[in-house]
């Protein structure tokens, strides 16, 4: 149960992610906590992406830092390649099959023959997501927003909000609150061999900026949460 939330925002010229940093074990004791968000601005194209399930971010980045992909075109086409590769050596690495792994990204980019910025996300395996409904593997989405937990961002925050509009949503205070609130309230675990009923949220509140410019990461929260105990969600 990963927090990666997407939101785009034509008005602001940019797209965000925000994202914990949580590395959790199946008990939900907290390994590590790292940046779940890969990302590149290679000749000029920037896109990031967060990346939840049980495939390390850094196994992904090398296997598309391995393809051409310096333009979105490139990316489209080469981005399933890449998650296969990441898909099979983390098999290779765990020792485990295909059924067992679970990689989804969600991200954004700045997309310059719309001139405007989009989000995106594609993951290995068939399955639903809010706002997109059923989804296909390996299939790339376009999408305006896209929540890290089942629960719409009006029922996270408490009032009415379009993730569209700055003046309704602001991506650094309302990101926190928002990452706050789907630690509070939990999700639903779909990472295979980690047990329900454990918070997987915490560590840093990483807030990640794209626009025609380039990349940015900014932390904008931390929930202090301790190596090797349980992630506490009331804390």
């Amino acid at each position: 149960m990963t927090a990666i939330n997407v939101v785009v925002q034509r008005k602001a010229r940019a797209a965000f992610i925000i994202s914990d940093t949580a590395v959790t074990a199946p008990d939900g004791t907290l390994v590590r906590s790292v940046g779940k968000v890969i990302f590149s601005v290679k000749h000029g194209f920037p896109w990031a992406m967060g990346v939840t399930g049980n495939v390390a971010p850094e196994v992904l980045l090398k296997a598309i830092g391995e393809e051409k992909t310096a333009t979105l075109k490139q990316l489209e086409k080469r981005l399933p390649l890449a998650m296969r590769r990441a898909v099979a050596e983390t098999c290779d690495l765990r020792g485990v099959t295909p059924a067992e792994i679970f990689c989804q990204v969600k991200g954004a980019y700045w997309d310059f023959s719309r001139k405007r910025p989009m989000g995106m996300m594609m993951q290995a395996n068939a399955g639903d997501m809010v706002g997109a409904g059923a989804i296909e593997a390996y299939t790339w989405y376009d999408l305006p927003w896209a929540m890290g937990t089942h629960e719409a961002a009006e029922v996270l925050l408490g009032r009415a909000v379009d993730l569209e509009e700055p003046d309704s949503f602001d991506a650094e205070h309302d990101g926190y609150a928002l990452i706050k609130a789907q630690r509070q309230r939990g999700g639903i675990d779909i990472t295979p061999g980690m047990e329900a009923g454990h918070c997987r949220i915490g560590g840093e509140v990483h807030l990640t900026e794209v626009r025609k410019t380039g990349v940015q990461v900014y932390v904008i929260g931390d929930f202090v949460d301790q190596i090797g105990e349980r992630i506490v969600a009331s804390a």
